[in-house]
């Protein structure tokens, strides 16, 4: 990868000597982040596209980067002190409450609600059945309930055949379906 340089901007990117991406403002600050972590996450691309800057300039690029790096960590730092103090806090109340026999709820003056029962599931006892049908000399099958819904391909078959779905059972459910049918009668 090549990257040239232009006023101490980065205005074009070549991959691989043959897509060129160009860097204008119609990228958004996003994309433009995306390109870069690819473009930099290779070691070897870092090192060719640095290859044929002097030293000075890429010390100085060095530089800059680290002092991001400084402030993106010391940013970090700050973060996760205030987040300590903020657990250290929580912890104090928390301890302080249950000195005093006292909970959340009791401060919030809010009853605890039952938590709410689950229905139960029902599962089925109709059971499946394989049907074929044909549909312009190219043989189909469904596995499915004769209750629910079906593919609109099957629907659209039995409407214009004039035939239910007992007529296109295969013959290997045919006696479970018969026993089926009976048994609900």
């Amino acid at each position: 990868m090549v990257i040239i340089l232009k006023h101490n901007k980065i205005s074009k990117i070549i991959v691989k000597n043959v897509e060129v991406i160009e860097l204008s403002q119609n990228y958004t600050l996003t994309e433009k982040r995306l390109i870069a972590i690819e473009v930099l996450s290779n070691r070897n691309s870092i090192k060719g596209m640095f290859s044929e800057l002097h030293f000075e300039d890429l010390s100085k690029l060095v530089d800059r980067i680290n002092n991001v790096f400084k402030s993106v960590s010391e940013q970090k730092e700050a973060y996760d002190a205030e987040n300590q103090a903020k657990i250290a806090k929580i912890k104090e109340i928390n301890n302080s409450l249950a000195d005093l026999g006292l909970t959340l709820e009791d401060l919030a003056g809010v009853a605890v609600k039952p938590a709410k029962q689950r229905k139960n599931r029902v599962i089925s006892d109709i059971p499946t059945f394989t049907f074929e049908y044909a549909i312009n000399g190219v043989k189909k099958s469904y596995a499915g309930k004769l209750l629910g819904n079906k593919p609109t391909e099957l629907k659209n078959y039995l409407s214009e055949n004039g035939v239910n779905l007992e007529d296109i059972v295969v013959d290997a459910d045919r006696d479970r379906l018969t026993a089926y049918l009976s048994s609900e009668k």
